[in-house]
């Protein structure tokens, strides 16, 4: 409306250009308004008609006259009017799902994936599982796999394991090992029972065809054996694969591709150190070829080995005469350090079990590691002690007459191993201080080899004589201390370390024996072996176990073990 003059009616304007017609496009429906031009010469008026709900549609409802007896449907923007005049349809309605529902839809695919993956790796392993065991007990039913004609081991071998070391801080699994084919291996002759199953005398060529034959041990695993036992023969291969010392057993390889199991080792024609400190032992009638510089010389050896391995972090646990091996008997000999089998975390349970009987070498053992299981650098340490006690005794038992349960009274109490017949002072001195009461005090072995080296260029100490036995070798075992299943009959013994004493000082005259056990034995007996440093105590009688302290087990065929190296 407007004054004449105004063309709203014609152009897309907001106002009449000069005149007062006015039509707001934004407020309307072009194809629902009319707009003429004004032929009233003055102020007219507009009939504004709004869009109201109902009438059937979908939207709205736009009457078309004052009287709204006309109406017509309208849709909102970018919906248009349907045929049927009343419905309202999306103009250009896409065919695709939108972006947002592709990406649900995708990850939802994704997980499905993941999950079905995820669920047959479980079958996969499932079936290798099943497969492995239907092979191994095939395997161990076959007549013709029954261990190749070896003799199955003598117990259960029940071995606790508990995986603790890592050598260098590296993990090393089976892949590491060097593998080697077992039709280039010929077994010859048992050399005797080892800690798992028999060791064996064999020969191994490098290469097929090849003419040279190495000497090898081999160590076997039998196939009956338990879980436990090839995670324990696994172990012991892995961590003598990863020596590399003069001084320590060579490891060559394994056959671990079926049973019986094989370790491959270096052959020492020497055997083992206790058996030949025996068979050199002087007598009446006929000397030692041995000499102090050469018991000095073993001695030194065997630190090297444990220094080697206390430089590596490594923890031994059997130090003794009866695990080291000889290369030769004759001159040049070189001592090696074997057998660790014990070199893992074997308190899992309070004690190490193999065959359901408790093995401890009690004797080389430090009150701290008996007591409380505590094991550190410092026990071998104490093993060393009485390995070097060993050697200067020409290979006799320690604490020989007293039980492992009278051994641990005795050196919880203070109590420790007299000087060996003609043992010099400064060696001696050496082994004290390797039993000191606490872990701290004691030498670390680089520092043994230092005072083993000064004992080596001292006349007096070299000049010592080597004691004279007047009989053969006795058939002595390393007996270990039984735990049974029940604790109602073990000792309880203090664990404070306090109560732990210094060994009894040296006496002027160590050269010989500081005892006065030697003046009331007769010259060249061996009963002196039975004799030890007791604290505070007057009486020149060996430690004899009072009634309520006899272990009835020691005389018990049905619990009696041989430690067996």
């Amino acid at each position: 409306g407007g004054y004449a003059g105004g063309n709203a009616w014609s152009a897309n304007s907001t106002n009449g250009e000069g005149g007062y017609s006015f039509l707001d496009p934004s407020r309307t429906i072009p194809s629902m308004s009319e707009a003429r031009s004004g032929y009233h010469a003055g102020p007219g008026s507009l009939l504004v008609i709004p869009a109201i709900p109902g009438c059937g549609c979908n939207y709205r409802c736009l009457a078309l006259d004052a009287r709204r007896s006309q109406v017509a449907c309208i849709c909102p923007k970018d919906w248009k009017l349907d045929s049927d005049g009343k419905t309202c349809i999306l103009l250009d309605a896409p065919d695709t799902f939108s972006d947002w529902l592709i990406v649900i839809l995708f990850l939802m695919l994704v997980s499905l994936m993941i999950a079905f993956g995820f669920v047959c790796v479980l079958l996969y392993n499932r079936y290798q599982h099943r497969t492995v065991g239907l092979v191994r007990r095939k395997m161990i039913s076959s007549a013709d796999l029954q261990l190749n004609r070896l003799p199955v081991a003598s117990n259960n071998m029940l071995t606790e394991y508990n995986p603790n070391y890592e050598f260098a801080g590296v993990t090393y699994t089976l892949k590491d090992l060097k593998d080697i084919p077992r039709n280039q291996l010929q077994l010859q002759k048992a050399l005797g029972q080892g800690a798992f199953g028999e060791v064996y005398q064999g020969f191994y060529r490098q290469r097929s065809g090849d003419a040279v034959e190495m000497p090898v041990a081999v160590k076997t695993l039998p196939a009956l054996s338990t879980h436990e036992a090839e995670v324990d023969f696994l172990m012991e291969a892995l961590i003598m694969s990863k020596f590399n010392h003069p001084n320590i057993v060579h490891f060559i390889g394994v056959c671990f591709d079926k049973h019986p199991r094989f370790i491959v080792l270096e052959l020492l024609a020497g055997g083992d150190l206790k058996n030949f400190l025996r068979e050199s032992r002087p007598k009446p009638d006929k000397s030692s070829s041995l000499t102090m510089k050469d018991l000095i010389m073993i001695a030194i050896d065997v630190a090297k080995g444990c220094n080697y391995m206390e430089e590596n972090r490594f923890i031994h646990r059997d130090i003794a005469a009866r695990n080291c091996l000889l290369t030769t008997k004759g001159p040049g000999r070189v001592v090696k350090i074997a057998d660790f089998g014990m070199s893992r975390d074997i308190y899992r349970s309070d004690y190490y079990r193999k065959g359901g009987r408790a093995m401890l070498p009690i004797k080389w053992m430090p009150p701290e590691a008996f007591l409380d299981g505590i094991f550190t650098a410092k026990t071998d340490v104490w093993s060393f002690g009485v390995l070097l006690w060993e050697i200067l005794s020409m290979g006799y038992m320690p604490y020989t007459g007293c039980a492992n349960r009278q051994v641990m009274q005795l050196v919880t109490s203070g109590g420790r191993l007299e000087p060996p017949t003609n043992c010099p002072g400064p060696i001696y001195g050496i082994m004290t201080q390797c039993w000191h009461p606490d872990p701290d005090q004691r030498p670390n072995f680089k520092l043994i080899l230092e005072r083993l080296g000064y004992c080596g260029q001292d006349p007096d100490v070299l000049k010592a004589a080597l004691p004279v036995f007047n009989r053969a070798p006795s058939q002595e075992k390393d007996v270990t201390i039984m735990r049974p299943g029940s604790h109602d009959h073990c000792i309880e013994v203090s664990k404070a370390a306090a109560d732990y004493l210094i060994p009894t000082s040296l006496g002027p005259n160590t050269i010989g024996s500081t005892s006065s056990v030697d003046r009331l034995i007769p010259d060249n007996s061996d009963s002196w072996e039975t004799s030890f440093v007791i604290p505070h105590s007057k009486s020149t009688q060996p430690l004899l176990p009072e009634p309520e302290y006899i272990d009835e087990v020691t005389t018990s065929s049905a619990s009696t073990a041989e430690w067996v190296s």
